[in-house]
This record gives C-alpha cells, sequence and structure tokens, in this order.
C-alpha cells in the first residue's frame, strides 16, 4: 500500500479517481434548470463516490434545491423533479434531491432529503410533503427534516427548556392529523442539552411512548447526569427491514446513557404502557449505561428489571393475519395476474422481452387481508435513440391499454399517476390498484392484486 501511495504520488495520480465529466456537466445542468424554475432561489450539485475504497466507480449525485418562499414546498418538488427526469444521469448510482423551504410567520423551515425517492410502503396516511406541511406548522417546531421517508421536528428553545418537553411535544404531534400513518408513521423529537448537543431523540407514535414513560423521560432529561436518551420505534417496513439493529428481535428500543444506571433502570421499567399491555404494540426494549458502558441494565418498559424477552415483536403483530378462505390456487391465480399484467405493460412500452418482473405477497389495498403485489422497470433509456417524446409515447400507450382493461386514473402524488378499477366492469385480470411513474431509466410500473379470499 505504500509503494502504490508513493506511485501515486511521484506520478501525480489519485488512487481515488475523479467523477466522470460528462456526469459532473449533465449534474450541473440539471442544477441550472432546476435554479431557473420560479420560486427556487439556488440550486447546486455535487458528484462522490458512493465508497472511494470499495465501491470506486459508483458516483452519487447530489443536488440542493433552496427555494424563495414558504411556498416552495407545495410548488417546487414536481417541476423539481421534472428538470431531474429530464437530464441523463443513468450513469449515477443514486440521484439524491435535498429540497430546503425557509420558514416563515408561524411555519418553521424544512429540510427533505430524498425528494421523490420511493418510500418503504406503510400504512395509509400523507405523503412526505403534506406530512412536512402538517409539521412545520406546530408551534413548537423550531426545524422540520424528512431523511428516508421519517420525519423531525427540532424543538424550539423555549419548548426544548420548558418542564415536560417530551410530554408537550407528544401531545401536540398526536394533534396533527394522519399520525401513525404514511410518512407520520413516527415522527422523531429532537431537543438540545445543555451543552447545545442534539442528545435527546424519542420516536413518537400515536401510542408511544406512553404517558408514563414521557413522565420518566422528561425527568431523565432535565439531568445534568443523563448525557444521552435515544429511542427507535423499530417498526419494519413491508420488506421485513428495520430502521435500527435490535438484538432483542423487532421491538421499540430505548437507549439512555446516565452516571446511575441501576436507579434509573428502575423507574423506566415501572412506567407503565397501556398499549404494550393490550398486546398492540411490543414491548420497548431499554439499554441504560454509564458513560464508559462498564456498568449497563438491560430490561423491558412496564415489567421487572430481570423480566425474560416477551414473545411479542413488531413482525409478530404485522404479519399478515391467515385467511383461512384464501386457498393456494387463488394466491397463485393472483401471482400469475399481476406478473401478466405487469409483462403486458412492458410489451406495450416495447421494452426489452426478457424483463422479469418481481412479484412477493403484500397487504391488500387500503389494508388488512393478504394481496401480491408486483413491480417492473422499463428501461427504456437504454436506446440511445430514444427521447423524452419517445418515452412519453409508451406512458400514454400503456394508461390507453389501461383504460381499455377498464381502469381508470385515481390519484397523482410525486409524479406518480395511480390507476384503480373504474367500477363500471369487473376489474382488469384481478387488479386492484396500479401505477406508473417517470424514472431515470424509462419508467416503473406497479401493481396489487385483489385481496385473496
Amino acid at each position: 500500500m505504500a509503494s502504490a501511495l508513493l506511485v501515486s504520488a511521484l506520478t501525480g495520480c489519485s488512487l481515488f479517481p475523479d467523477p466522470p465529466e460528462a456526469l459532473v456537466q449533465q449534474a450541473a445542468r440539471a442544477a441550472a434548470e432546476i435554479g431557473a424554475l420560479s420560486g427556487v432561489a439556488s440550486a447546486t450539485s455535487d458528484v462522490v463516490a458512493r465508497d472511494e475504497k470499495d465501491h470506486p466507480g459508483d458516483w452519487i449525485v447530489s443536488i440542493r434545491v433552496l427555494t424563495n418562499t414558504v411556498e416552495g414546498l407545495t410548488t417546487a418538488p414536481e417541476p423539481v423533479l421534472d428538470a431531474v427526469h429530464r437530464v441523463d444521469l443513468r450513469r449515477a448510482y443514486r440521484v439524491n434531491v435535498t429540497l430546503d423551504v425557509p420558514g416563515g410567520a408561524g411555519l418553521a423551515p424544512v429540510r427533505i432529503s430524498g425528494l421523490g425517492e420511493e418510500q418503504p410502503a406503510r400504512a395509509a396516511g400523507p405523503d412526505v410533503i403534506e406530512a412536512a406541511d402538517l409539521l412545520r406548522r406546530l408551534p413548537l417546531a423550531k426545524r422540520v427534516t424528512f431523511e428516508s421517508g421519517t420525519g423531525t421536528v427540532s424543538l424550539t428553545d423555549p419548548a426544548a427548556h420548558g418542564s415536560s418537553p417530551l410530554a408537550a411535544a407528544a401531545g401536540a404531534l398526536r394533534s396533527v392529523a394522519g399520525l401513525g400513518g404514511g410518512a407520520l408513521t413516527v415522527v422523531a423529537v429532537l431537543w438540545p442539552d445543555g451543552d447545545q448537543r442534539m442528545s435527546r431523540s424519542i420516536e413518537v407514535t400515536p401510542a408511544a411512548p406512553s404517558e408514563a414513560l414521557a413522565a420518566v423521560l422528561d425527568h431523565l432529561a432535565s439531568r445534568d447526569d443523563v448525557t444521552w436518551i435515544t429511542s427507535d420505534d423499530n417498526r419494519p417496513d413491508v420488506s421485513g427491514t428495520h430502521s435500527s439493529v435490535d438484538p432483542q428481535g423487532s421491538r421499540p428500543t430505548l437507549s439512555i446513557e446516565t452516571a446511575h444506571p441501576e436507579a434509573d433502570a428502575q423507574a423506566v421499567a415501572s412506567a407503565v404502557d397501556p398499549a404494550a399491555d393490550r398486546g398492540e404494540r411490543p414491548r420497548t426494549a431499554f439499554d441504560l449505561h454509564d458513560a464508559n458502558r462498564s456498568h449497563s441494565v438491560q430490561g423491558f418498559v412496564g415489567l421487572p428489571v430481570g423480566s425474560a424477552a416477551p414473545g411479542q415483536t413488531w413482525d409478530e403483530l404485522l404479519a399478515p393475519a391467515p385467511d383461512p378462505s384464501a386457498t393456494e390456487d387463488q394466491r397463485a391465480q393472483y401471482e400469475d395476474d399481476v406478473r401478466g399484467f405487469l409483462q403486458r405493460a412492458a410489451s406495450v412500452a416495447s421494452a426489452p422481452s426478457d424483463l422479469q418482473p418481481s412479484v412477493q405477497p403484500g397487504a391488500c389495498v387500503g389494508g388488512g387481508g393478504e394481496a401480491v403485489h408486483g413491480s417492473v422497470s422499463l428501461p427504456l433509456w437504454h436506446d440511445p435513440t430514444s427521447t423524452d417524446e419517445s418515452v412519453g409515447r409508451a406512458f400514454a400507450a400503456i394508461t390507453a391499454d389501461w383504460a381499455r382493461a377498464g381502469l381508470a386514473p385515481r390519484d397523482r402524488a410525486m409524479g406518480t399517476d395511480f390507476w384503480a378499477p373504474d367500477g363500471s366492469r369487473p376489474a382488469s385480470a384481478g387488479i386492484a390498484q396500479a401505477s406508473i411513474r417517470g424514472t431515470m431509466d424509462g419508467l416503473r410500473i406497479e401493481a396489487v392484486s385483489l385481496c385473496a379470499e
């Protein structure tokens, strides 16, 4: 390695190559187009390696957009994403668009990282833009951020230094319509300690933390010897992944750094959790430890310290309830229906014939029960002769075919068009919902079958 560094120094070559000039120029072009949009104050671009050591050929394009008015939260996303999609960024491993919106009278500033990216499917609820608009209106919000679809509210100084910051914030969040679903499945509350370090971060849901646990955490947060408090609801998305690594399984976690882990663990363990008592959510696993982690105490909120791990986890609670009337033959038929529907869309768009749709079980449209979910990406830009017009014609051909099959447009959000049976005739080939959106590769089609019965 030392000899490689010496050779690099003598030859003037870097071990870590610069990004491709063509990609840098395309990213700059996208930023320039966005910067010229009405309501946009500035737009900048950057291209960096995904991992200079292990993935030196993977490049991440970052585009940061600042709007000049508070209205930019609702007016900017669609034209910004349209401008990104018009530019050829196919050589990028990933394109990350960050939207910054200034604050105003009664509105906190907002930052959304990953604008337009697909987020894990969750229970029906507001999308990221609507959720951010709701949260920025809270009087105790100093700043609102969304990253990977999860929102965080940073508290104003008066709210952070109140007698019960967490209890007050949880009460305010529970007054927000839609908390518990969509982009508001969980919301993190963030506030600094006396040293201005962001060391209190608690995720809030309609049922957690309980009033008793919030009171305990507010007391601990007020003490100088409690230097860190963080909680994670750790609810899995539909792919089965979790937002953090949990040694206890898929359950909420709570970590506290304190000078008195033994005594404070008793207080946390004694806090009642009515939702867990009713079996509506798993027990929260806690870990209280000193600064050096030379002493720690683990347990579960609402159970005596030393109790065995409760069996119920998120995976078990959120697993689709078995439907005895849904036969294997019916599920297999729906898989064939969804796969055939996606393959037909690819054929109508004249996409490559060897595309294989992804098909897997999931929740029914509207939640509850089991359905078949499928998706396929059509790489229409693989052909160097492709143009915006040709991709647009493919989009129109697919949706016209859907209309002939008895589907009709139902909604549009973040550049995605949703279609469903129009009600005038039977659903097309067992399809309950379909969606289509433009991507940097071409088009992405998704479909959900009828509920298995």
